[in-house]
C-alpha cells in the first residue's frame, strides 16, 4: 500500500517538475509553493520523465525484502505440489505438504498460491442464482439428492467418477462407478436447477407418486399377473433355445436374475404403497376422533 492516498499527489509531482524544468523556477522557490523539503524536489527530479508531460505516480511503500518472507525453496514447493496435485484446492496441497514434511500453515498456502496467479479469482460478472427452495421429504421420492465424486486411481492414475443418490426419506442410498464422465447428462441437470423447471419436474415426480400410491387391489394385482405371464413366457422360449442349442445355459441364469430382481422391485413398491395407504387411513381416523389431543408418529410408521 502507498504511504499517501491523496489522488492528485502525482499531478502534483509533476507541476513541481515541469516548473523547475519548463518555467525555469528555483528549487527555493518551487519549495516554498509546494511546502515540502528540497531533497523531495530533488528525487522528484530524478524520477522525473524526459518529455515532462506525463505525471509521477505514487509508489508503493511495501519493503524490498520481509525478513519474515518465505524461503524461495518452500515457495517453489507449494507451487510444485499443486501442479502435481492437478490443481486441487489449498487444503488438499497443504496436507500433501505435511505428508512430504513441509510445515507451513494454511494460510501461508493460500496467500502464496493467491500471490504466484495460481488461484482464480471470482468473476464480478457471473450471474446471479437465486434460491431454489428446498422441498420436505414427506414420502418416497420426494426429495433426492445426487452428486458426482471424482477420483484418481492410487497406481493407475486414471480418473474415475462415481454417480450418487440418495433418497432422504427412506435413506436408500445409490452409487455407480464409471470411467467417462457424461457431460450431456450433467449439462442438462445443470440447466434444470438454473431454469424454473426444476421445480415443475418435482412436482411431476410426485404427481406420478400420488396416482401410484392410489392404485387399488386390481391395478396391483392386475400389474403382478401381468408381469408373471410375462416372465413364464421368455422362461419358455430361454428354455426352448436351450434345448435346441442356439443359447447357452449361463443365459438363461442371467435372465431368471433379471427377472428376480424386477419382482423384487415390485414387490418393494406394493410394500411401500401399503405403507402409505396404512397411514392415510390412521390419518383421517386420528383426525375424525375428537377424543384425541396428540399424535405419536411412531405409531403410524
Amino acid at each position: 500500500m502507498a504511504y499517501t492516498t491523496n489522488p492528485h499527489a502525482a499531478k502534483a509531482r509533476g507541476d513541481a517538475v515541469r516548473m523547475v524544468k519548463l518555467r525555469k523556477f528555483t528549487q527555493a522557490q518551487v519549495v516554498r509553493r509546494f511546502g515540502v523539503s528540497q531533497s523531495t524536489i530533488s528525487k522528484w527530479l530524478a524520477r522525473a520523465p524526459r518529455d515532462l508531460r506525463s505525471n509521477i505516480p505514487t509508489e508503493s511503500s511495501r519493503p524490498k525484502h520481509s525478513p519474515n518472507a518465505l524461503e524461495a525453496e518452500v515457495v517453489a514447493r507449494i507451487i510444485e505440489t499443486r501442479i502435481r496435485s492437478r490443481e486441487r484446492c489449498a487444503p488438499i496441497v497443504h496436507q500433501m505438504l505435511l505428508s512430504d514434511g513441509v510445515k507451513v500453515s494454511l494460510s501461508t498456502v493460500k496467500r502464496t498460491l493467491k500471490r504466484e496467479g495460481y488461484v482464480r479469482e471470482k468473476s464480478p460478472w457471473k450471474r446471479f442464482r437465486p434460491h431454489i427452495h428446498r422441498p420436505l421429504a414427506l414420502f418416497p421420492g420426494a426429495l433426492v439428492q445426487a452428486d458426482t465424486i471424482h477420483f484418481f486411481h492410487q497406481y493407475s492414475d486414471k480418473k474415475y467418477y462415481v454417480y450418487t443418490a440418495i433418497d432422504i426419506y427412506t435413506t436408500q442410498r445409490y452409487a455407480h462407478l464409471k470411467d467417462i464422465l457424461n457431460t450431456h447428462t450433467e449439462t442438462y441437470y445443470a440447466k434444470l436447477q438454473d431454469s424454473n423447471d426444476f421445480d415443475l419436474e418435482q412436482k411431476s415426480w410426485s404427481r406420478h407418486f400420488q396416482r401410484l400410491a392410489n392404485w387399488g387391489h386390481t391395478e396391483w394385482f392386475s400389474l403382478q399377473n401381468t408381469a408373471v405371464i410375462f416372465y413364464c413366457a421368455i422362461l419358455l422360449y430361454l428354455i426352448y433355445l436351450v434345448t435346441n442349442g442356439t443359447k447357452q445355459v449361463s443365459d438363461l441364469v442371467l435372465i431368471i436374475g433379471y427377472v428376480t430382481q424386477t419382482q423384487v422391485l415390485l414387490n418393494s413398491i406394493s410394500s411401500i404403497k401399503d405403507s402409505l395407504t396404512d397411514m392415510l387411513v390412521g390419518l383421517e381416523r386420528l383426525a375424525k376422533n375428537q377424543t384425541v389431543s396428540a399424535i405419536d408418529l411412531d405409531d403410524l410408521i
